[in-house]
């Protein structure tokens, strides 16, 4: 049931999906949806909190990490793309904009839990001397966060197959301007 829902939902949205379809892609009742789940949205809700519980595990392991704050960003980069890479344009734009108040707070709380984390990530370097000492961490977040809102924006969103690929590119624009990308 959580496999076929979630699946469905990265694939549609979860406005598009109804209970009855998720019942019957997964071959179970609608009784036995209800003895699990009140609606869809506590199924959606179910699904999103065990997916942010096991990224937020590896997310943290990337702070706590002892490199250099280019490869924990790297692979900060690389695990955003392993959590989002089967979202269609539908799914992420409802994850940014759902009507549902148990899916903001959820969201909110992870972000709220990523920005410590990068905001920690972004000092370590500071004190290593692996960013510019006038730099502000609250700045690169604040511009962070502004681009990022660009991937809500209809017009850029349509030059690219997916949402993912928009984010990645803004990602990688903040990080690593118009230069190549040396990955290790």
């Amino acid at each position: 049931l959580v496999t076929t829902a979630k699946d469905l939902f990265y694939k549609f949205g979860v406005k598009r999906v109804s209970i009855e379809e998720i019942c019957k892609k997964a071959n179970v009742s609608k009784m036995t949806f209800y003895k699990h789940f009140s609606s869809k949205v506590d199924l959606f809700h179910f699904i999103m909190t065990r997916i942010y519980e096991q990224s937020f595990v590896k997310y943290d392991a990337i702070v706590q990490s002892d490199v250099s704050f280019m490869e924990k960003l790297q692979e900060m980069i690389r695990l955003k793309e392993q959590y989002t890479d089967y979202l269609s344009k539908e799914m992420l734009s409802e994850l940014i904009d759902s009507p549902h108040l148990q899916i903001k707070e959820l969201i909110e709380s992870q972000k709220a839990k990523n920005i410590t984390g990068f905001m920690t990530v972004l000092k370590q370097a500071k004190e290593k001397h692996e960013l510019r000492p006038d730099i502000r961490p609250e700045f690169v977040l604040y511009m962070l966060n502004h681009l990022m809102e660009l991937s809500k924006d209809p017009q850029l969103l349509s030059l690219y197959d997916n949402a993912q690929d928009l984010a990645l590119e803004i990602t990688n624009f903040m990080f690593y301007g118009l230069g190549p990308i040396n990955e290790k």
